[in-house]
């Protein structure tokens, strides 16, 4: 988790202009923003763009309630899951109180996705994603020595595999979700099952690696939150309990 100002100088280091030209400092400068800024919106996982899908409309067959908009995204890390597990193949992010700014970053990021899955497929869109990580990096660095942010002793010839349990003072395509799961905590407006089912988790013990986890400070951004699809906490809640 990084604070709204070192996320903003973070974004304006991503679409900056070298001082010799005014051309980019980093080719895909502008596209790592928007991946940043609609994935702390959303906690989605930088994999689960392939997936994601945004409805306007969204009738669930269980429920019998037709809601939106509504991201629809494939949850991925299900392997080893037990068959009781009730976390679903794909959960819903309800998105009726997003302004139409959101809404509309949110549709460029889906555009994006959709064209290099339409030029080169999954596997161009791995490579896209480990080129972008590498200019993260970079602009990240830049920005830290600028601030004299200590990053610590780290071995940066190790490529970052988004995972949130691997240790790291960078900040990462997953620092994203970081900020989604932080920012949850401190609207308490939601509960930490109804945290589970927007994030992709069926254990509560997944947060202990989602921090600071300080539900005594005030939200760090003022973008509007997204809602679970109704009914999917209590159903996680009951499972974890049992």
């Amino acid at each position: 988790y990084i604070d709204e100002d070192s996320f903003k100088a973070l974004l304006e280091q991503l679409v900056d202009g070298t001082k010799s030209s005014e051309r980019p400092r980093y080719k895909c400068g502008e596209e790592i923003a928007l991946f940043l800024v609609v994935s702390a919106m959303t906690g989605v996982r930088p994999m689960e763009w392939l997936g994601a899908r945004l409805h306007e409309t969204y009738f669930d067959y269980d429920t019998k309630l037709t809601l939106g908009p509504v991201l629809e995204v494939e949850t991925l890390k299900q392997s080893r899951r037990r068959e009781d597990n009730p976390l679903k193949a794909k959960r819903y992010l309800v998105l009726d109180e997003w302004p139409e700014a959101q809404l509309n970053r949110l549709r460029v990021m889906l555009d994006v996705v959709a064209e290099i899955l339409a030029d080169e497929g999954e596997p161009g869109f791995k490579r896209y994603l480990k080129r972008n990580r590498q200019q993260l990096r970079r602009a990240w660095d830049r920005l830290a020595a600028a601030r004299g942010i200590d990053q610590g002793n780290l071995d940066k010839s190790i490529v970052e595999p988004d995972d949130p349990e691997a240790p790291s003072k960078w900040v990462t395509f997953y620092t994203a979700r970081h900020i989604f799961a932080e920012e949850i905590r401190r609207s308490r407006l939601f509960t930490r099952f109804e945290l589970a089912a927007m994030m992709g988790h069926s254990l509560l013990s997944n947060q202990a690696y989602y921090g600071p986890r300080d539900k005594t400070l005030p939200r760090g951004f003022d973008f509007v939150l997204p809602r679970p699809w109704p009914g999917d906490a209590e159903d996680l809640k009951q499972w974890n309990y049992t």
